[in-house]
């Protein structure tokens, strides 16, 4: 079984990219969406920092028949040089650029309904169609190198997900104990 499936909350990068769009967007959607499309049409080449990480998540890749297919050669990550391209993601964004409900309550709503089914995930059919990006602060902190005290550095994060609030604990961890900086 893949690691993700439990980790996996209600997919939300089309829903904020799209409100984002809506807000402040000045392009058409669909020219919008064009540069991923044809990248994953067109692929990528495999470089020396791709074997590098690469095998690192090999295991994982080999667990699932597509990803293996896409990602690796053989089960074994590909020699430098070859394109790794992406059919199935061309095609999705491809419905996502001409009708942005498609993903959340079309086939690729079905699609990623029936993989968390498959894999002993929780996301069903009907949590799709709910979700709704919510516009929230920032979370913001700034800080100066006691070397330097004229030089401040600040830091915007998303809140309140987990992350954001890495960054806090983090910068302030760095202010507390780092000779090198302090909080103003």
């Amino acid at each position: 079984m893949l690691q993700w499936v439990l980790a996996a909350g209600t997919p939300s990068t089309v829903a904020r990219l799209a409100t984002l769009h809506q807000r402040y967007g000045q392009l058409p959607w669909p020219q919008v969406v064009m540069p991923a499309i044809q990248a994953a049409q067109q692929g990528f080449a495999v470089t020396s920092c791709y074997r590098q990480w690469a095998p690192m998540r090999q295991s994982v890749l080999q667990q699932d028949a597509t990803a293996a297919r896409i990602f690796l050669r053989y089960g074994q990550v590909p020699p430098l040089s070859p394109l790794i391209r992406q059919p199935e993601l061309a095609k999705t964004l491809g419905a996502i650029a001409r009708d942005l409900k498609s993903f959340y309550q079309g086939w690729i709503a079905g699609a990623i309904a029936d993989l968390m089914a498959q894999q002993g995930g929780k996301i069903s059919q009907e949590d799709l169609p709910t979700y709704t990006p919510l516009w929230r602060s920032p979370i913001c902190g700034t800080y100066y190198q006691s070397v330097a005290p004229t030089m401040y550095f600040k830091f915007v994060r998303c809140r309140p997900l987990f992350w954001g609030c890495c960054s806090c604990a983090n910068a302030q961890s760095l202010a507390t104990t780092s000779p090198y900086f302090h909080t103003p």
